[in-house]
């Protein structure tokens, strides 16, 4: 799932709901989802632009070449 708004825990809760793996947001995540994230196994990833960006949660599920 891609979010051009910050990634919430409510975000994160509703988006395992459904089997969505990983969240991706062009903001920050909150402290909140971060730890939602984990918790629920998905991966998290923050600051996305082209070409970089922030995985905060479960990075194995990412591959960068």
């Amino acid at each position: 799932m891609i979010t051009t708004s910050r990634a919430s825990f409510e975000m994160a809760q509703k988006a395992a709901q459904v089997g969505i793996e990983i969240l991706l947001a062009v903001s920050a995540p909150t402290q909140m989802a971060v730890k939602m994230s984990n918790d629920l196994g998905m991966t998290l990833v923050g600051f996305a632009r082209p070409g970089r960006a922030n995985i905060y949660t479960h990075a194995g599920r990412i591959h960068c070449d």
